[in-house]
């Protein structure tokens, strides 16, 4: 596999597109706060180390070529593929594709250190693997699956399950998670349950957790949520339509 390093660029300028099997490394700065991925069409795959760079690899769907007409008579073969575009910026560095790209698998990568959003707005799935900083995770159509997490987080599943489980440090904020037509599960070290706030519109809420649950009826409907002394992190899971679970991590 290929490795090309380059040297971040000021301003908006925008990387070459990867090639198929082609690994780019990215330096990241001091100024650096932001890591934003929005896909079209594709799954995303993310995980924390790489030191003080980004590695971005992708495996995107092949397209037929198209021969193209030139001044001449002559005739070129070009590829109808568009990669992922990279734009790095002072602050924030941006990977996406857009509504006529072919699907593309994007793995990343990334210090911890950065807020992370990734996003798909037609449809694929999000996993992110022991992250520890700020989380947006967001999918119009697939699973988004958050492991060994700990710092605050944003998950929303449109269409499909939302799984989350904490790191035993837990959250360090206010948090969300979020599903419309397929199940939430949440996994929490059992000695560091955050307050919870949970909604099943369409659904049971299940829980193995020893802990007491009471009713809270507002006029957006029926929560129930556990009793929490002092002002811990607030974690609200919310389902439209199917059930949540609530488990202990240990035994």
């Amino acid at each position: 596999m290929r490795q090309i390093v380059f040297c971040v660029a000021v301003g908006l300028a925008a990387y070459p597109a990867l090639s198929v099997g082609e690994t780019i490394s990215i330096p990241v700065t001091a100024d650096h706060e932001r890591v934003v991925i929005a896909l079209w069409d594709g799954d995303v795959a993310i995980s924390a180390g790489g030191g003080e760079t980004l590695l971005i690899a992708s495996d995107c769907e092949s397209r037929e070529r198209e021969i193209v007409e030139r001044d001449g008579g002559f005739r070129s073969l070009r590829s109808t593929v568009s990669l992922p575009e990279i734009v790095p910026g002072d602050a924030v560095v941006a990977i996406r594709t857009g509504e006529d790209s072919p699907r593309c698998n994007v793995t990343l990568t990334a210090p911890e250190r950065l807020d992370l959003h990734a996003r798909i707005n037609f449809s694929g799935s999000i996993t992110v693997n022991a992250w520890r900083g700020r989380l947006q995770a967001w999918s119009a159509d697939g699973d988004v699956s958050v492991n060994n997490h700990s710092g605050s987080l944003s998950v929303t599943a449109m269409n499909g399950d939302a799984s989350v489980s904490l790191a035993d440090t837990g959250i360090d904020a206010d948090s969300a998670i979020t599903a419309a037509n397929g199940t939430v599960t949440l996994t929490v070290n059992p000695t560091n349950v955050p307050a919870l706030r949970a909604q099943a519109r369409w659904g049971d809420i299940q829980t193995n957790l020893d802990v007491e649950f009471e009713e809270v009826v507002e006029a957006g409907g029926t929560w129930f949520a556990t009793e929490r002394e002092g002002a811990a992190p607030l974690l609200t899971v919310r389902n439209l339509n199917r059930d949540i679970v609530i488990r202990s991590s240990g035994p």
